[in-house]
């Protein structure tokens, strides 16, 4: 069983540290504001409780993302986690992982040719097909270079 963390675009890094962000803003006002209706000896309103609590349960969510995000090769799938979600293919299913080299771009083909990216570090690529064919032999791998008249 082998794991390779996904990599994230830069552009999705920018948006998980905005939510982050806004979550940490939103928790911080919040507190601000019960502890000042604390020290004015008024009531706390329990929607800033809540807006703290889903706030916080945001961040841990995010934070889940972030760290459990994987491809993962056991004998028999190669499963995909994003956080909480997990989907997986039998390694059976496979017919061919194609290297777009130019592109730096890995992608499993399916038998019934459907196909999809896998987004890892473009440094973890020859692990990556190392190990599923050690796992999985029947898999084909072909490395795609284009021609100058394909260009």
């Amino acid at each position: 069983m082998k794991k390779f963390k996904y990599r994230f675009s830069p552009l999705i890094w920018v948006l998980l540290s905005l939510a982050m962000l806004i979550a940490v803003c939103t928790t911080i006002i919040n507190v601000l504001i019960i502890i000042d209706y604390a020290n004015k000896g008024l009531q706390i309103d329990y929607t800033k409780i809540i807006v703290i609590f889903i706030a916080i349960l945001f961040f841990a969510f995010i934070i889940v993302i972030i760290v459990n995000s994987n491809y993962e090769i056991t004998q028999t799938e190669l499963k995909t986690r994003l956080g909480f979600i997990v989907t997986g293919v039998k390694l059976k299913d496979i017919q061919e992982i194609v290297l777009f080299v130019k592109d730096k771009r890995l992608s499993v083909i399916f038998k019934d040719e459907e196909f999809t990216n896998i987004v890892i570090s473009p440094l973890l690529f020859d692990d990556f097909i190392k190990s599923i064919k050690a796992t999985a032999p029947h898999i084909i791998y072909t490395p795609y270079e284009p021609t100058n008249t394909e260009n």
